[in-house]
């Protein structure tokens, strides 16, 4: 009946005890049965929602601890819920030097912050876990006409954006190399007029590295 399946629905949740429903025959003289429930007055049911700020190899990082909400409960008082739902708070994504967070699941704000969105929670699904995933940022790499590095040259990683734990800053300055001019940048950034600026990067993708090429001086 609409009835059992209701009790089954919650019967993991809120059943003070558990009954063992003997072994029943029906015949001619016994077509029917009643059963008895016993149900518990009311139940309170935990919940929490938990961020996680981690790598891409699952590590979390030691400065960002994750961010648990758990203030939370629903009650269960005569075989249902008093709320269907409850949504926990937004949580801020940080700035973590080095790298940039994995847009999927986040949220700008008009006011241009990130977020992870609250999450719902319900007696079935009453903890929820999410995880913020960060990847490390490209660098600049100064190589030779060869396409080789050039040895001892700088190669400084990209710059996080302050403001956005997504992106990297642009026009950002090249290495600069006794003996060596820039001919080659495969993202340069603008001079103040618009035209490309060889001596800086603007990185098209906040995790890929940008090689420059240099030339020696004649």
């Amino acid at each position: 009946s609409q009835e059992n399946k209701s009790i089954s629905k919650y019967n993991h949740v809120w059943f003070a005890y558990s009954t063992i429903i003997p072994k029943t025959t029906f015949d001619a003289k016994h077509p029917s049965t009643t059963i008895n429930y016993h149900f518990a007055k009311a139940i309170n049911v935990k919940t929490s929602q938990t961020v996680k700020f981690v790598d891409d190899q699952g590590n979390q990082f030691k400065n960002h601890k994750p961010n648990t909400q758990d203030g939370y409960s629903f009650t269960i008082k005569d075989g249902k819920p008093t709320e269907a739902s409850h949504t926990y708070n937004d949580v801020d994504v940080p700035v973590i030097p080095g790298y940039v967070a994995d847009k999927t699941s986040l949220i700008k704000d008009k006011d241009g912050g990130t977020y992870v969105p609250g999450q719902k929670v319900t007696v079935d699904n009453p903890n929820v876990t999410i995880e913020v995933v960060y990847h490390k940022v490209g660098k600049i790499v100064p190589v030779g006409k060869d396409g080789k590095e050039i040895p001892g040259a700088l190669t400084p990683e990209y710059k996080n954006d302050p403001t956005d734990p997504t992106k990297v800053t642009p026009d950002e300055s090249t290495p600069s190399i006794p003996g060596y001019h820039i001919t080659d940048n495969e993202n340069p950034g603008k001079n103040p007029d618009g035209t490309p600026n060889n001596n800086t990067v603007t990185p098209q993708k906040p995790t890929k590295s940008t090689y420059v090429t240099y030339t020696k001086d004649p």
